[in-house]
């Protein structure tokens, strides 16, 4: 079954090589794979143990770029890879990104759109 929201994107988006982002969803410490990322958000691939309108702690590296980032995020739209694999897609918002590593991220991606 796949359940996905799509909205309108207003931010540019650049897909990044397979990058490790730390989760922290209340008690767990889980752990997933950024594949692309805009301004105000990205997409990653996980285990699948949580659900749209989930709020999460994120923590990840952005490859090429010397920026370390920390925010709270929520996932926005799900798509399930297959029940027995048990992995999922999930689009999360940045919901208290720092401004400036919003403009950093902005300028990276204008950076290297052809790359």
């Amino acid at each position: 079954m796949i359940q996905e929201v799509r909205t309108e994107r207003a931010s540019l988006r650049k897909d990044i090589p397979a990058t490790r982002v730390r989760i922290v969803d209340g008690g767990r410490d889980l752990f997933g794979f950024a594949r692309n990322i805009s301004r105000s958000g990205m997409m990653i691939h996980t285990a699948g143990l949580c659900r749209i309108g989930d709020e999460l702690g994120i923590e990840f590296d952005i490859p090429g770029l010397d920026l370390s980032v920390k925010c709270r995020s929520r996932i926005v739209w799900r798509q399930l890879q297959g029940q027995a694999v048990g992995t999922a897609r999930e689009g999360l918002k940045f919901l208290d990104l720092d401004p400036t590593h919003a403009d950093m991220i902005d300028r990276w991606i204008n950076n290297n759109l052809m790359s």
